[in-house]
């Protein structure tokens, strides 16, 4: 019955306190265009009495809408299929086809008329945040989830500058972030007032509390500098999240892990980060930090946590500064400086033979990296996401290549997201509106 939903509690249990009957129903006519009466019971297992009491409240609180009972709807239909009959007879009484449908109208109005309903998703506004280092993209999104408006903006910060932030450059973080987040609900054509949930998704390891562990340099503060505490007010619920975390949260929403219980997704451009869920958990750990990717730096062949896209722009500035790249090729004239991830990968969708053998080594990077993962967390499946484009399943490609293929080693499917650059804020859109949908009955109280 449920639409676009998460198949998981990822933030465990429902927060609100209303009776578990209420919430039964909710949870149950949540996201779904049409239902009758007799289904919620069928799939709740609640009495007709305590369903129709608590349908009553959801309409009352503006989350469903009555619509014409099915005796209505079929009256109507059944008048149409007999004036069609009788013309086709060519009498006006409809000769023996009319009088049919006439018996059938007629038997169709004796019982009692089913009550009809459906979710009102434009009963409220959800809102997704991928406040990312260099870059924050906002979507607002109705109550199902359905897109309604998207914005995005930079940052303005450099990706060397990883000192830690000043309190006005703190400031200047939050006051962003919220005023993108005013703006792409006005983008909607909806206010303040109808908000009910804001997910924000940070490059940096979060509790539970919504806070940041301390970084050495200052990293984790500057991208999120309490934003939890500075967003407080803008929606009844607000939560701050692992950007690998909510790229996972996307991944079994909507894309490649979808039905999928164990799995990992792997967020691979400037950064490494893994969101990972095992038995159908998403795991934290007492930091957040399940799923940081510091411990590389000691696993030979990799050296680091730096991600694909960034390793394999340093492969091509060694390459120029070495004088190995081919005169004619993708990387011919540049200074080691100017080659960038998204050059090497749109060479190496151009096929240019250079950035086809860094695709190589970053595919055997990824495939130590894959190799780590399984023998920590066994998934069923590991997922690469972010900007997976013709180039990163070229290097994908490579990975599974170059896995071990043994009796000790147990090799995961490995695959490339569908979602593109937008997994995280798909993710917290998705986790908006499981808040949302825990806490409605509050929210509109």
């Amino acid at each position: 019955m449920n639409g676009w939903s998460t198949p998981f509690e990822w933030f465990g249990q429902n927060e609100s306190f209303r009776p578990a009957s209420h919430l039964a129903v909710l949870n149950y006519t949540w996201g779904a265009k049409e239902f009758t009466a007799s289904q919620v019971m069928a799939g709740t297992g609640l009495t007709r009495a305590t369903v129709i009491d608590v349908l009553g409240i959801l309409v009352d609180a503006g989350l469903l809408a009555e619509l014409a009972n099915t005796r209505e709807a079929g009256a109507q239909g059944a008048e149409v299929e007999v004036s069609a009959a009788g013309v086709a007879s060519g009498g006006v009484s409809g000769g023996a086809a009319g009088m049919e449908g006439l018996a059938a109208a007629s038997a169709y109005r004796k019982g009692r008329p089913a009550r009809r309903f459906a979710f009102r998703p434009e009963a409220g506004v959800v809102v997704g945040v991928d406040a990312g280092y260099a870059h924050l993209t906002a979507v607002a999104a109705d109550l199902a989830g359905n897109t309604l408006a998207r914005l995005r903006t930079l940052t303005g910060y450099e990706p060397q500058t990883e000192d830690q932030p000043d309190d006005g450059e703190a400031q200047w973080r939050r006051e962003a972030i919220r005023a993108l987040i005013m703006d792409v609900v006005r983008a909607a054509g909806r206010s303040q007032s109808d908000l009910f949930a804001v997910c924000v998704g940070v490059p940096a390891p979060v509790t539970e509390a919504g806070q940041s562990p301390r970084h050495h340099s200052g990293f984790w503060q500057r991208v999120n500098p309490g934003l939890l505490q500075a967003l407080g007010d803008v929606a009844p619920v607000v939560r701050v999240e692992n950007d690998a975390l909510l790229a996972a949260v996307a991944e079994g929403s909507v894309g490649a892990a979808r039905g999928c219980r164990s799995y990992v997704t792997v967020l691979g451009g400037a950064r490494m980060g893994a969101g990972v869920v095992i038995d159908g958990r998403l795991l934290r750990g007492v930091h957040g930090a399940v799923g940081e990717m510091n411990a590389f730096e000691h696993v030979s062949g990799v050296g680091d946590s730096r991600g694909l896209a960034d390793f394999a722009a340093s492969l091509g500035a060694k390459m120029v500064a070495s004088g190995e790249a081919g005169a004619g090729g993708a990387f011919a004239g540049l200074e080691p400086s100017e080659v960038t991830g998204r050059l090497v990968f749109e060479a190496i969708e151009a096929q240019d033979p250079d950035a086809l053998r860094i695709a190589e080594k970053v595919g055997q990077r990824l495939a130590r990296i894959v190799t780590v993962i399984e023998s920590f967390y066994d998934p069923e499946l590991i997922v690469v996401s972010g900007a997976v484009g013709p180039a990163m399943m070229k290097v994908i490609e490579n990975a599974r290549a170059a896995m071990p293929d043994t009796f000790d080693s147990i090799v995961p499917e490995l695959v490339g997201s569908e979602l593109g650059a937008e997994s995280v804020v798909t993710g917290a859109v998705a986790a908006a509106v499981q808040m949302a949908r825990a806490n409605a009955l509050d929210i509109v109280d």
